[in-house]
């Protein structure tokens, strides 16, 4: 009779999920926290709480409610997990092995009503297991299945969907520029539908095809992918989305055979395994004549592969190793700055410098570019840390740091400022109860209340984020004086045994202690991983002259 009476008082949470399209899914959330409710009632189970995802897919778990459900459950709230249906809860056979492993690791029994899954019993676990792997293999063959389709579709020269080219435009797209342009919707949908008839077809873009052939030609006069870059962004040419063009962009656009009026598909596939894109082999892709008319003539086309083909082949210099790799920020925009070796004309002697990747890659445009010596800055970074290593009133401030950290963390009275962020969290999620409400009532339509869902949990996040963050700060006092002794060990220790060490040892070492270097050609400015510390020095004359 106990036992009984233990098993009735055990606390519940209820999870439910529907996916965006409510006409699509028939189990709304009040059907399902309906069962659930009923269930508990006859089973004396005591809900604790209804965890709620609306318009969220189960391909993984990377949900808001499913989450908060995890962290109750972390902390002891619930005894028993109950869904309607398996597939609330998730559809992959990885994901609800996890699950599973993280409910039994919590001593929490998992139920799902459609499917009279318990795993309190043995035959239960056998279900949910036999049951996750058939969801799984029907998520396998529905992807092979529209795999298939989509190669059909390429390998009769249609377009398969993605990522509109630059170049050309959709039905949508062009809908959706007009709208921009034009507030008569009506007369601007009829125009478009009439230019672009076809909604699963490429057009050509009049503007965009100009930059296009832009593009290819002044790779054949230039041959240089940079040159084409810089010389875009100069003329002001943004991307669609505004910005300036990356050498890699425009890289892509030379190989693609979409320019010539072909189409391609079976680039990349989907591991059923780890759910991530694979590049396949060149051999296993489908390229065939497209629907689509071509903006290049294959002769151009063909020319500028030989072109890409031959620099490729081009041996890459080696250089030295440069000690400050991916610690220096350009002063000027912010960027890296990468290390170049260069070696003149008649000269065995090899110049190094550190260069702005934004005006290497972009131009003037992105940044007027800084290009400094290697050796000068290098050893003026190695001297500066040598200085500090040494300076023994410096070390001997350690003690006094950690006790001013410590009278810091002891003013810090947290409670007030934590209660006001969680009672704002409260306000927010009964308001999202509210909306989710609205929606299954039929009060709000679906593209009303998806942005607005979106903002509210948005909102809750940074809250809660905030929350975690002062709380962390309490939390974290001996973590954050671990980290400043080590700081601290790391810097006098800096000089010893340098001469011995190989330029990748150089470099670790000081990687171990800086976190970047800011840099113009009048001042360089220092930040350690020692956050007290800021090291900024203008007088770099002396080391300049070096170089």
């Amino acid at each position: 009779m106990n036992l009984l009476n233990k098993e009735k008082n055990k606390k519940a949470g209820l999870y439910i999920r529907v996916s965006t399209e409510l006409q699509v899914d028939k189990d709304s959330l009040t059907t399902q926290a309906e069962r659930l409710k009923t269930y508990c009632k006859q089973t004396g189970y005591q809900i604790v709480r209804i965890y709620k995802d609306a318009g969220l897919s189960a391909k993984n778990t990377n949900r808001p409610a499913l989450t908060e459900l995890m962290h109750d459950i972390e902390s002891g709230q619930i005894d028993v997990v109950l869904v309607t249906k398996l597939d609330r809860i998730t559809r992959s056979i990885r994901d609800l092995c996890q699950l599973m492993d993280f409910f039994a690791s919590h001593q929490v029994h998992f139920t799902s009503l459609s499917e009279s899954i318990d795993t309190k019993t043995a035959m239960g676990r056998f279900f949910y297991q036999l049951l996750g792997l058939l969801a799984q293999l029907e998520r396998e063959v529905t992807a092979e299945r529209v795999a298939t389709d989509m190669r059909h579709r390429a390998e009769k020269g249609k377009w398969t969907g993605g990522v509109v080219p630059f170049g050309y435009t959709t039905q949508s797209l062009a809908i959706k520029k007009a709208k921009q342009k034009d507030t008569n919707q009506k007369d601007t949908f009829e125009q478009v539908v009439n230019n672009y008839p076809d909604a699963k077809k490429l057009y050509i873009d009049p503007d965009e095809a100009e930059t296009i052939r832009w593009i290819f030609e002044k790779y054949i006069e230039n041959n240089s992918v940079r040159k084409v870059a810089i010389l875009l962004n100069s003329k002001g040419i943004k991307t669609r989305q505004g910005e300036l063009w990356p050498q890699t962009t425009i890289h892509r656009i030379l190989k693609s055979p979409i320019y010539i009026g072909k189409t391609y598909y079976g680039k990349r596939k989907t591991d059923p395994v780890s759910n991530k894109l694979v590049k396949q082999e060149e051999s296993s892709w489908t390229i065939v004549e497209a629907e689509h008319e071509p903006i290049i003539s294959e002769d151009v086309f063909n020319k500028i592969q030989e072109l890409l083909s031959s620099n490729a082949q081009k041996p890459t210099k080696t250089g030295r190793t440069y000690l400050l790799s991916g610690l220096l920020k350009c002063g000027l925009c912010g960027g890296g700055m990468n290390g170049y070796t260069f070696t003149k004309k008649g000269e065995e002697k090899s110049y190094s410098y550190y260069k702005c990747w934004n005006k290497l890659q972009k131009g003037d445009v992105a940044c007027k570019g800084l290009s400094i010596p290697a050796i000068a800055l290098e050893n003026f970074i190695v001297d500066q840390l040598k200085q500090l290593s040494e300076n023994h009133e410096f070390l001997s401030d350690k003690q006094k740091i950690i006790i001013e950290l410590k009278e810091n963390f002891k003013k810090q009275d947290t409670t007030k400022e934590v209660q006001q962020l969680e009672e704002t969290i409260v306000s927010l999620k009964a308001k999202l109860n509210n909306l989710l409400d609205k929606l299954e009532d039929g009060l709000i339509e679906d593209e009303d209340f998806k942005p607005r869902y979106k903002k509210i949990k948005s909102d809750i996040k940074v809250l809660e984020d905030e929350k975690c963050k002062i709380i962390g700060l309490i939390d974290n006092e001996q973590i954050v004086i671990n980290n400043l002794n080590a700081s601290f060990e790391e810097i006098s220790s800096f000089g010893s045994n340098w001469e011995f060490l190989d330029d990748i040892g150089k470099s670790m070492r000081i990687k171990s202690i800086v976190k970047n270097v800011r840099v113009t050609k009048e001042k360089v400015e220092l930040f350690l991983y020692l956050d007290v510390v800021n090291l900024s020095r203008t007088d770099r004359d002396s080391s300049q002259r070096q170089a």
